[in-house]
């Protein structure tokens, strides 16, 4: 139905879209029903996480999962985004940009990197 896939483009579920931040703020507006208990993950607010992560790290990316499993999970999915693999769909180029703007490993790697 619409809502289950509503909450699996949410949660960027493997082969369905993510929501676009506009969609998101629509949902959030009228209190929709898989927001609840759940912290809001935009791109760019996990974008601003590794920002924060990387300035208070000396320069360093979470590189597993104990160095903090949230952004380490939103990373891989970022690679498989980049690589066009898995049914996720491709980084648009601003977030390649955003990305690339950090120095980010899986931007330079590209598909290389495993």
């Amino acid at each position: 139905n619409w809502i289950e896939s509503q909450g699996k483009r949410y949660t960027e579920t493997k082969g369905h879209k993510p929501l676009s931040e506009e969609e998101l703020e629509l949902l959030e507006q009228i209190d929709f029903p898989f927001f609840e208990n759940q912290s809001r993950m935009t791109w760019s607010g996990m974008f601003s996480d590794l920002v924060k992560y990387q300035k208070e790290n000396d320069g360093r990316f979470p590189t597993s999962h104990k160095d903090d499993p949230d952004l380490n999970r939103w990373m891989r999915h970022q690679r498989s985004r980049m690589r066009s693999v898995y049914g996720y769909v491709p980084l648009s180029e601003e977030q390649k940009s955003l990305l690339e703007s950090i120095d980010c490993p899986m931007v330079h790697q590209g598909a290389d990197m495993r």
